[in-house]
């Protein structure tokens, strides 16, 4: 083609007509730009899909990684709010706390009708089981020293009767041994018939004294073999733990369990955060809120879409009245439901699928003063010790 414009003639320039030698001057230059509008449009075909890849595609895992997860959250105690209760139907008779005060555990925090009479009866039941364990105290004791009073006594009425029975044994072997020789020559039949009575008297009783002798030898014998076995028998009676004061127990934990329903206490320790009950109404369930304040967190929900980028240990920031307070993610939760907070942002979304992430705050001020309080939560991903670098794509 450009060869024919070359042979071409030339026109009048008078006309206004290119002439054959301008188009053959300006041939390279069309040739020039003719190659750039080419490799323009070769580069713009390769470069269009590639951002439209990436576009979908989104940003990369690092900025991803770096953007805050943003999310609602609601300030209260690491051990929860505790809702104390009274019975209902029970007339009120005293409110022993007030709101901001702290408490310990088992503290009366209030009481109800019939609380007095309750008192008496448990201090009844208790004095009878204080009283029936001193008495049985006092009978051991007197038992004891009539034990030791009894030892002694044994061992004297043995030594007495040891001696008494010798003495009796000689006396009778003497005079059986006299009678018998007197006997043998006749010297008892020479006596006269009221002698020879009263010598065999003599000598009857004499073998009489013998034989008690020996019997109370038996019997002190017998009694104290058997003496271990009724002092076992003693000391079962007098031991405490028996049958009377297992019934003394039951009294009592009959008047105690009265008590406990005219009293309410503190079940953990805290501080009162509401009173809804007042001295002389009845009581509807509901008495006071309590909790400890001396460790807050947040419980946050975290849409479902950003679970994956969060990991326990997790820096995070509770803007609380312009104020941000640090803290780390303590628990995430397993189970996923609807949202239970509201944006008061209109352009918000505002049903959402969460799950309840536990929030630790390195101090418990200011949020202890606002519990209950709806707050913005914002979690780093990553900013964590333990958390996994994100892997790199292969070249």
């Amino acid at each position: 083609m450009v060869d024919s414009i070359e042979n071409s003639s030339n026109q009048n320039p008078g006309t206004g007509t290119i002439t054959m030698n301008t188009l053959h001057s300006n041939a390279p230059t069309r040739v020039f730009w003719g190659r750039r509008l080419a490799l323009s449009a070769f580069v713009g075909l390769i470069l269009v899909p590639v951002a439209f890849i990436q576009a979908q595609q989104g940003p990369s895992q690092s900025a991803v990684e770096r953007e805050a997860v943003h999310a609602l959250a609601r300030l209260e105690p690491r051990t929860g709010i505790v809702q104390v209760g009274a019975r209902p139907g029970a007339r009120i008779l005293k409110i022993a706390v007030q709101e901001g005060e702290v408490v310990k555990a088992n503290t009366l925090l209030a009481t109800l009708e019939g609380y007095e009479q309750a008192q008496q009866q448990l201090a009844l039941a208790t004095a009878q089981k204080k009283n029936a364990l001193e008495q049985r105290a006092r009978a051991r004791e007197k038992v004891k020293l009539e034990r030791a009073q009894m030892d002694a006594t044994l061992d004297l009425q043995k030594s007495a009767l040891n001696s008494q029975n010798e003495m009796t044994k000689k006396k009778n072997v003497t005079a059986q041994g006299l009678y018998t020789g007197l006997s043998a020559v006749g010297g008892v039949a020479k006596l006269p018939p009221k002698d020879q009575i009263e010598l065999e008297a003599a000598l009857y009783l004499l073998q009489m004294q013998a034989i008690k002798s020996d019997l109370a030898m038996k019997e002190l014998a017998a009694k104290t073999e058997q003496l271990p076995a009724l002092r076992k028998l003693e000391d079962e009676q007098l031991k405490d733990g028996g049958t009377e004061d297992i019934l003394l127990d039951r009294q009592i934990d009959i008047a105690t369990a009265a008590l406990d329903q005219t009293r309410v206490l503190a079940p953990s320790p805290g501080t009162i955060l509401a009173i809804g009950a007042h001295a002389g109404e009845t009581s509807t369930g509901q008495l006071l809120t309590m909790g400890d304040l001396t460790s807050i967190v947040a419980q946050a929900e975290i849409d479902q879409s950003d679970l994956s980028r969060i990991h326990a240990d997790d820096e995070a920031r509770v803007l609380i009245h312009h104020e941000a307070v640090a803290g780390k993610i303590a628990r995430i939760g397993n189970l996923v439901g609807f949202n239970q907070m509201r944006s008061v942002d209109p352009r918000a979304v505002q049903d959402l699928r969460v799950v309840r992430v536990t929030i630790q705050l390195e101090t418990p001020e200011p949020a202890s003063r606002y519990i209950g309080m709806q707050v913005d939560v914002a979690i780093k991903p990553g900013m964590n010790s333990r958390a996994t670098p994100p892997a790199t794509a292969n070249p």
